[in-house]
């Protein structure tokens, strides 16, 4: 490929072309969200409805229509505790 002048030719012509749009584009302006010194927008309506999604989920009451809803319509999932850390083969376990 170093041999071939018609590649190369190619490459320069393309090279200077890039150089010439970017030089005719100019310097970039800082948009609204800049990464640098960016605060991000608070969320804490959307963390205050995923508390109360995760407090209705642990009580054992899944969103209608939903697939936990159906199973526990079919008497399929007993899974819902309060804990998160408590296995799920101790939960059947220790109702016996």
């Amino acid at each position: 490929m170093i041999r071939d002048k018609d590649v190369l030719k190619t490459f320069d012509r393309w090279t200077d072309d890039f150089t010439s749009f970017v030089q005719d584009k100019g310097k970039v302006t800082p948009g609204k969200y800049r990464a640098y010194g960016h605060q991000a927008p608070g969320h804490l309506l959307r963390d205050g409805k995923l508390l109360w999604r995760d407090i209705r989920r642990r009580a054992g009451v899944p969103p209608p229509g939903s697939s936990p809803a159906h199973q526990r319509e079919l008497g399929l999932n007993a899974d819902q505790t309060w804990s998160a850390h408590e296995s799920e083969g101790e939960k059947p376990r220790r109702k016996k």
